[in-house]
């Protein structure tokens, strides 16, 4: 099965963390200095190390839907709940940010990235 490309962002981040979150919930993140500094998680939200954009060079973060293979080191493992059926991935300011239609419920989440500690790449799994 391929894996189907739900869409991209690609940016030059201000800020070196990123957002896949449901929008209609605001429950907050664990404190990102206090954890492991290559995911932050709770139940509607995952956050996540990019390139900074002080280097000149934009990130890509890719969301897929569906198994993938990912030639990436794998940097979380989990699962988010969207209960309308929305997810947004964002930087943490949301200066940018693009909107994904899923089903509605608990979606298990894969990250994949090019290198730490700040990715140029990363690819998301949905399943």
């Amino acid at each position: 099965m391929v894996p189907l490309l739900l869409g991209e962002l690609v940016a030059e981040f201000t800020r070196v963390w990123c957002v896949l979150s449901d929008p209609d919930q605001f429950e907050n993140l664990p404190d990102l200095a206090a954890t492991d500094p290559r995911v932050v998680a709770s139940l509607s939200a995952v956050a996540f190390p990019v390139m900074h954009g002080q280097s000149g060079e934009e990130t890509a973060v890719r969301v897929h839907l569906g198994p993938a293979y990912f030639t990436g080191r794998i940097v979380f493992e989990g699962t988010i709940h969207t209960s309308n059926g929305r997810l947004r991935l964002s930087d943490m300011l949301g200066e940018h940010s693009r909107m994904f239609a899923v089903a509605p419920g608990v979606h298990r989440v894969r990250i994949f990235v090019d290198e730490l500690p700040e990715p140029g790449c990363v690819d998301i799994e949905l399943h």
